[in-house]
């Protein structure tokens, strides 16, 4: 397991031992974490204020999100393409020069892989090709563009789906080798003036397919019978691609069958709160992962699975 953690004014990287940690748990006598961690290095000042990070999946780079002091004209063209909201949004998050710095895992060198003049966030790195790495615009809301895609030697860096002034896109997920899955939002009147739901794109051909989304009358919400908003708010997919689930508004998850398009209503009355469901697949894609505020009265969350095996 990698860590990254503030020490003083330093940002550094350490990798744990696991399988001596848990063998040391089974047994009784767990020390002190110097004695899994092993130190990897330092992120250079000059190189930007790290943030979040992903790890490649041959476990050789960490991909760092930074923000960066960059030129006058680069912030000239930040606030010049700048997202406005729509004056019933708030701006959440304000724009920021940023960009992805990598990190050897093994001699703790760090590299530029782009810069952009948005706030990046949301890194996450391919689990199946290495050097493939998908971000966001973060905007706190809605953006011009939010899916971005590069590799890590900086030779590809462009929009991922590009969306136009009614798409409201939110968490993209890398689920597989070639797919990656998010949600174009519709839970405002506006947004129902055209397709939205459950969306993935492949990353060789840039083709779109819309997996799925529910209506508004199949979207009750448990408390008091209202109805709220329209469909899904988050996604994810089983690494074979067969199935997508997503959690909605009103707090119910949904299982999609990507081949026949076949729905099942899941979990209901999760509450959504203090958090969202956000379900995750199992690495077999035999079980959905959420969690839930039912059994808490929103209280606190409780991470529940369900098996799906039986679902033909």
């Amino acid at each position: 397991m990698f860590i990254s953690r503030k020490e003083k004014e330093n940002w550094n990287m350490y990798v744990m031992d696991l399988d001596k940690f848990f063998a040391d748990v089974k047994q009784g006598k767990v020390g002190k974490p110097s004695v899994y961690e092993t130190f990897i290095g330092t992120f250079p000042t000059e190189m930007g204020r790290p943030g979040g990070y992903a790890v490649d999946c041959n476990d050789d780079y960490a991909y760092i999100t930074v923000e960066r002091e960059g030129t006058e004209e680069e912030k000239e063209r930040m606030m010049k393409n700048a997202f406005l909201p729509e004056s019933n949004q708030p701006v959440k998050i304000k724009p920021s020069l940023c960009g992805i710095r990598k990190m050897n895992l093994t001699t703790g060198e760090v590299t530029k892989v782009v810069d952009t003049e948005f706030k990046t966030g949301h890194i996450q790195a391919s689990r199946f090709t290495p050097g493939e790495i998908v971000f966001c615009n973060e905007t706190g809301g809605d953006a011009h563009q939010r899916m971005w895609f590069c590799t890590a030697d900086g030779t590809v860096f462009k929009p991922l789906y590009k969306e136009t002034p009614l798409d409201w896109v939110t968490h993209e997920t890398f689920a597989s080798k070639d797919y990656v899955y998010f949600n174009i939002l519709g839970f405002q009147p506006r947004l129902r003036k055209q397709a939205s739901g459950i969306v993935r794109i492949n990353l060789r051909t840039d083709d779109v397919e819309l997996i799925g989304q529910v209506e508004l009358e199949k979207d009750r919400q448990a408390i008091d019978g209202q109805l709220v908003g329209r469909g899904f708010w988050h996604c994810n997919a089983s690494r074979d691609n067969k199935w997508a689930a997503g959690d909605t508004f009103g707090g119910n998850v949904w299982l999609i069958n990507v081949q026949t398009g076949e729905r099942h209503w899941l979990v209901s009355d999760t509450k959504m709160k203090p958090d969202h469901a956000h379900p995750s697949f199992s690495p077999d894609g035999t079980k959905v992962l959420f969690q839930s505020g039912h059994f808490t009265n929103g209280k606190r969350l409780n991470l529940m699975m369900v098996d799906i095996s039986s679902f033909k």
